[in-house]
């Protein structure tokens, strides 16, 4: 049985500051907030940890299964202060571990790499999720492990694969211009790749899957095995400040990793290979359908389009 640590960065300002990005201190926000930490540790448990219960209608009983994704979970909740909603969580206080940070509560991900180092060698998998950030695939652990194999053997071990994040108009709130059922990749491009590598093709259930250079690196997570978690411990962005990309979140997320691998993604053949769900969609509730004729069918999210660089 595999072991596997996640560790969760959580912050919210209870001062509630209404201009904090990522509703990270809006009061309106707290329920919202707390209900999607909550269903990120439950899933993982429930996916993960727990044995699956199966229903024998013949004996009118229910049995306990071990299935063979489950795993031995530990999930660590990185906070600082009083500024965190772990008192609103619905999930049992049981389903994690608690761990108070000091330090600037904006660089909290740095905190959750420290957690990461802390732990080497006593995990199979080392994950870091953002706080809404929902792990719902139950062969997820088998399909890295399976990529993981390929790419050390095709790319090199100092690759990563990092899975696609998905929004839904299901999780969105406030006016849309989309009203039927939608699924949104919004970290798929944003321009080309920050290194040239080959693509990787494999066969499973009768098809051909692809996974390619990221063309976005970010998705609000990322999956260590224990050869990549040892390389990004030893590297200097494991736990410390060296520079930002975006935003202090965005930066440990996804810039820390950035800088020790290079990024593979499934392409967009196989997006559905690898995928998490963003449960506080940040895009997907603004697209609006652009209107002139040639792109028509195309949509932004933008308040004012900037033209492509040409």
């Amino acid at each position: 049985m595999e072991r596997v640590v996640v560790v969760i960065p959580h912050f919210f300002d209870r001062q509630g500051a209404s201009t904090a990005r990522h509703d990270s201190g809006r009061a309106d926000s707290a329920a919202k907030r707390a209900a999607a930490l909550s269903y990120v540790i439950y899933k993982l448990h429930e996916l993960f940890n727990f044995p699956y219960l199966l229903a024998q209608h013949s004996l009118q009983n229910v049995i306990e299964y071990t299935s063979v994704n489950q795993t031995q979970l530990d999930v660590y909740v990185v906070t600082n202060g009083d500024n965190h909603l772990l008192d609103q969580l619905t999930c049992a206080s049981q389903l994690y571990n608690h761990v108070p940070a000091d330090g600037d509560p904006r660089w909290l991900g740095l905190a959750a790499h420290k957690v990461i180092a802390l732990t080497q060698g006593r995990y199979d998998w080392y994950c870091y999720l953002e706080d809404d950030i929902a792990v719902e695939d139950p062969l997820f652990f088998h399909k890295l492990r399976y990529a993981y194999d390929l790419l050390d053997a095709q790319v090199g071990a100092d690759t990563l694969l990092q899975p696609m994040r998905v929004e839904s108009l299901w999780d969105a709130a406030g006016a849309r211009s989309l009203t039927e059922p939608r699924k949104l990749f919004p970290d798929w491009e944003s321009g080309a790749p920050n290194f040239d590598g080959p693509l990787v093709h494999f066969d499973v259930l009768g098809r051909e899957w692809t996974l390619e250079p990221a063309r976005h690196p970010h998705a609000g997570c990322f999956f260590l095995d224990q050869s990549r978690a040892a390389q990004f411990v030893a590297s200097k962005y494991c736990g410390e400040f060296v520079e930002m990309w975006v935003t202090p979140p965005d930066t440990t997320a996804t810039w820390s990793i950035m800088q020790t691998f290079r990024l593979y993604k499934p392409a967009i053949d196989s997006l559905a290979f690898l995928e998490v769900r963003h449960l506080r969609p940040a895009m997907i509730d603004k697209l609006r359908p652009i209107e002139d004729g040639v792109e028509n069918g195309v949509y932004t999210w933008r308040k004012r389009r900037k033209p492509p660089e040409s």
